[in-house]
């Protein structure tokens, strides 16, 4: 049998291998922009709503996400999300602590 042949045998083993490897790296790459996108919404959740509003303003930056990426949220748990946004906090306020423009965007 030559290579030809087995690919005219196989060819949906191989179509249905080849999506599944394509929606893998689909969902890396969305996962890395949602992820980045993130330090923007918690830095605009924070300015909107100031401290203290956490359940709030996980709610606003969630409803700003199903908005940014509608059909990638349907695939995200919300426990995920809420992870990612703990994650994306930790850097705002290594930003606020080191960054003195951040600062001054979120007081202003």
């Amino acid at each position: 049998m030559n290579w030809l042949q087995w690919i005219a045998e196989n060819w949906f083993v191989i179509v249905i291998v080849s999506l599944f490897l394509l929606g893998i790296v689909i969902a890396i790459t969305n996962t890395q922009q949602a992820k980045k996108w993130l330090y923007y919404a918690v830095t605009m959740a924070e300015k909107d709503l100031g401290s203290g509003t956490g359940q709030i303003k996980l709610r606003q930056v969630y409803d700003m996400f199903i908005q940014r990426y509608p059909m990638f949220s349907k695939f995200v748990p919300f426990e995920t999300f809420s992870r990612w946004v703990d994650e994306a906090l930790v850097f705002l306020r290594n930003q606020l602590e080191s960054n003195t423009k951040v600062k001054e965007l979120i007081e202003n």
